[in-house]
């Protein structure tokens, strides 16, 4: 399936052209990085919960 390559929009009386493939990869790369920062936290617990014992 091919997605659409840009996207139009409207605001006021301005029409804004949004590359979507841009958009996607900057996507993935907010959802690595709270993927990342979820699994440090993850770790950071589990070090205090084992220097607690």
């Amino acid at each position: 399936m091919e997605y659409p390559k840009t996207k139009l929009v409207e605001e006021d009386n301005t029409i804004y052209e949004i590359d979507l493939d841009c958009m996607r990869k900057k996507e993935q790369k907010r959802q690595q990085i709270r993927y990342r920062e979820q699994k440090n936290q993850e770790k950071i617990k589990k070090n205090r919960k084992q220097s607690r014992d």
